[in-house]
């Protein structure tokens, strides 16, 4: 237990350098490391490089930072909005025409329009999005599917998608698909939205063969399909001796079922968990040791500053300044706020505290921050950089 413990504590900078880029910052905040997100967005893209026309679209509500959304466009990637706000927060980071799309349930005119003024890709989830889409000239349209049913892999069931609220059924997008295509929407995509962490990598194999009848339906029907967008999917372990998804695989099994395609067809992809999420520390300031039935290490921060946290405590945990191996008790490590939610760990076994001792959560980019935060970026050039956005009025989705 103590050797796995001491592998996991490992950070992307050697703790004495760590304690000195941190002293004096407020707790809690995030850190993200700019060197791990750009190497994990180009794995991601060599992964694809087979697939001409591929893009990878990162959901900006996943990280709404301006240092993100700066790495994102240099690195070629793109971004999807759900919100006006968040479409014009986007065309003021630079992102225009392919590299956008707008993906709201109901769109709303001036939405439309801006989207429209930018070349943005309108995402068409029901029937008064692809009303409202004649209403402006757009470039190009998305219509979400959703196959309904118990979504398998391999035996295992993956999700319900008739419980998803995104997407529409085979009989709309027959329906839709066609209207927009005759009324003058040329580039006409179909993008799935099913599940999140996903280790196995032929997830996106699966969704291709999902996708590749009603391609062929739409065919028939002379509207031909522009691109494909997998949605996301590929994801991390949380659990030891487990590995994350390996992109490099879901690059060549993927390519192995698009070759089987009778036609290619630009395949986009909404992966975002593998970028941030390992390249992400949570740093929250110890109060206290509360000794009771069990030990509560209880943080200054609590479940409103790090949403959707896993009810069995699956994030790694770990101390600023004690890592020793030996010498470790269980701890429940608890907010402060005097409710049963925010637990950040339960029974995990760490070093005794010092005095102002400050705890880390590892992995900790796989959900959008918290309110109530400091967001900061460690540059290449081994600088820190203080990162805002739209947090402020941004609100997670339990």
């Amino acid at each position: 237990m103590a050797v796995e413990h001491s592998a996991l504590d490992e950070v992307f900078l050697p703790r004495k350098k760590l304690k000195q880029l941190i002293s004096g910052l407020p707790t809690p905040f995030f850190l993200y490391d700019e060197v791990g997100i750009r190497q994990s967005i180009r794995n991601f893209l060599q992964a694809f490089s087979w697939c001409r026309g591929h893009r990878q679209i990162f959901p900006l509500r996943q990280l709404p930072l301006d240092g993100m959304a700066r790495i994102l466009l240099e690195e070629g990637c793109g971004i999807s909005c759900c919100t006006d706000q968040e479409l014009r927060q986007a065309a003021e980071w630079g992102f225009s025409g392919e590299s956008l799309v707008y993906e709201p349930m109901y769109p709303s005119m001036e939405g439309l329009a801006l989207a429209s003024s930018l070349g943005a890709t309108v995402s068409v989830d029901n029937n008064i999005s692809a009303a409202v889409c004649l209403e402006q000239p757009i470039a190009a349209a998305s219509l979400v599917f959703n196959p309904g049913g118990k979504v398998t892999l391999d035996g295992t069931v993956l999700c319900r998608a008739e419980r998803s609220k995104r997407g529409m059924g085979l009989r709309e997008i027959l329906e839709y698909a066609p209207y927009l295509h005759r009324t003058g929407i040329q580039r006409l995509g179909l993008e799935v939205h099913l599940t999140q962490q996903v280790l196995d990598p032929d997830y996106y194999g699966m969704v291709l063969s999902l996708l590749q009848p009603v391609i062929e339906e739409l065919e028939r029907l002379h509207t031909p399909i522009a691109f494909c967008n997998l949605g996301g999917g590929p994801g991390l372990s949380f659990f030891s001796g487990t590995p994350h998804a390996d992109v490099a695989e879901w690059g060549r099994r993927t390519e192995r079922c698009a070759s089987q395609l009778p036609y290619q067809i630009p395949i986009w992809t909404a992966a975002d968990r593998l970028f941030t999420g390992p390249h992400c520390l949570y740093f929250s300031r110890i109060l206290c040791v509360k000794r009771a039935h069990r030990q509560f290490m209880v943080l200054d921060s609590d479940a409103a500053q790090f949403p959707r946290l896993h009810p069995k405590g699956r994030y790694h945990l770990s101390l600023l300044t004690n890592t020793e191996r030996g010498n470790r008790q269980f701890y429940d490590v608890v907010g402060c706020h005097p409710d049963e939610t925010g637990r950040f760990a339960e029974h995990i076994l760490l070093p005794e505290p010092s005095e102002d001792e400050i705890c880390i959560v590892h992995e900790a980019g796989v959900a959008p921050p918290g309110l109530g935060c400091g967001y900061y970026l460690y540059r290449q050039d081994g600088t820190l950089e203080p990162m805002s956005g739209l947090l402020e009025t941004f609100v997670p989705v339990p």
